[in-house]
C-alpha cells in the first residue's frame, strides 16, 4: 500500500531574462509554497533573496487573494497574509507602503494585508490545490477571495460589474 504524500502546494515563476541578469541565475524560483512549515512567499525575481520569507501557520489568520484593475490597464492579482496581531510585518516590496497609498491601490483590503502581499505575476494560483493544502496543514486559517475591484476615477471605484476574464497567456 502506497503512503499518500501531504498535499503540498507550490508554484514557480516563469523564467525570464530579468531573472538571469538579476544574479539569481536560470534556476526555477519558487513563487509560493504552502506546506507543513507554513507559507513561503517568494520575492520578486529581481530581488528574490531579499524579499523571500517563510511564515509559520501559527502566525497566519488568513490568506487573502484579490484583483484590482484601472481603466485601460491590466488586472493586478495579489496574494497577501493577514497575520496575528503580535506578529511583525514581513519583508517585501510593500513593507513601507503608507496607509494612504495602500488605501488608494486596494481600498477594500486591510492595510496590514496590503503590506504583506505579493503580486501574482509570472505564476498562477490553482485555487483548488491551495484550498486542499490550507485545509490539510492549517484548517483554522481562512482563505478570503475578493472579486475584481475596479480602480476607475471616471466611473468611481468598486466591485466590477463584468466577469473576470482569464489570462490567455497564463502569466498573471
Amino acid at each position: 500500500m502506497a503512503v499518500s504524500r501531504p498535499p503540498v502546494y507550490q508554484e514557480y515563476y516563469t523564467r525570464t531574462p530579468f531573472q538571469f541578469f538579476s544574479g539569481v541565475g536560470w534556476k526555477r524560483l519558487v513563487a509560493f509554497r504552502a506546506d507543513e512549515q507554513g507559507v513561503f512567499l517568494g520575492g520578486p525575481p529581481i530581488r528574490y533573496h531579499k524579499f523571500s520569507v517563510t511564515v509559520p501557520w501559527r502566525d497566519i489568520e488568513a490568506l487573502v487573494l484579490w484583483t484590482t484593475k484601472k481603466f485601460m490597464e491590466k488586472r493586478i492579482r495579489r496574494i497577501g497574509l493577514k497575520l496575528r496581531p503580535d506578529v511583525p510585518h514581513l519583508p517585501g516590496p510593500d513593507e513601507n507602503i503608507s496607509p494612504g497609498l495602500a488605501a488608494s491601490v486596494a481600498p477594500h483590503i486591510e492595510y496590514e494585508v496590503v503590506r504583506n502581499n505579493r503580486v501574482i505575476a509570472f505564476w498562477k494560483v490553482d485555487h483548488a490545490r491551495l484550498a486542499t493544502a490550507v485545509q490539510a496543514f492549517a484548517p483554522d486559517v481562512r482563505r478570503v477571495t475578493h472579486p475584481l475591484y475596479r480602480l476607475d476615477d471616471r466611473k468611481g471605484g468598486g466591485p466590477a460589474d463584468v466577469p473576470d476574464v482569464p489570462d490567455v497567456f497564463g502569466l498573471f
